[in-house]
């Protein structure tokens, strides 16, 4: 409990971390542009190049796509039924902002810390169905 523990904890840290550079202008307004450069084309490959390191397929992975494009549907239907009545603009703004889940930035690096290398590879598999809804 306490290896779980300071896992989790180590991530808020970092987070805090990066929050408090930011409020101390440690950072300029366009960092963000590098920082999202580095996370999305060396980070997150090398994540999923890791979690794929031994990997034999199973076909009960495609269950976890089919579950990322219903989950992505669920939300459509319910952004819609909030919105009946509403403007066009308030409708698309709640499509786009209730469909999707943040798996690559925030879920990835959890699961590699707290789960097995073929439970992450459930979770790409999920982005998947999840990447083709918020496309």
């Amino acid at each position: 409990m306490l290896v779980v523990l300071s896992k989790a904890l180590a991530f808020v840290l970092i987070i805090l971390i990066g929050y408090i550079c930011k409020r101390r202008g440690f950072f300029s307004p366009t960092d963000y542009q590098v920082v999202s450069k580095i996370v999305l084309n060396i980070t997150l490959p090398c994540a999923v190049i890791n979690s794929f390191a031994h990997f034999k397929m199973d076909f009960s992975l495609i269950a976890a796509v089919v579950l990322g494009l219903c989950g992505n549907l669920v939300m459509l239907f319910v952004s819609l039924m909030l919105t009946r009545g509403d403007t066009p603009a308030t409708k698309i703004f709640y499509i786009f902002s209730l469909a999707g889940y943040n798996i690559g930035c925030f879920t990835l690096p959890f699961a590699q810390a707290f789960l097995t290398p073929f439970a992450v590879v459930g979770l790409c598999m999920f982005d998947v169905g999840n990447s083709i809804m918020c496309t």
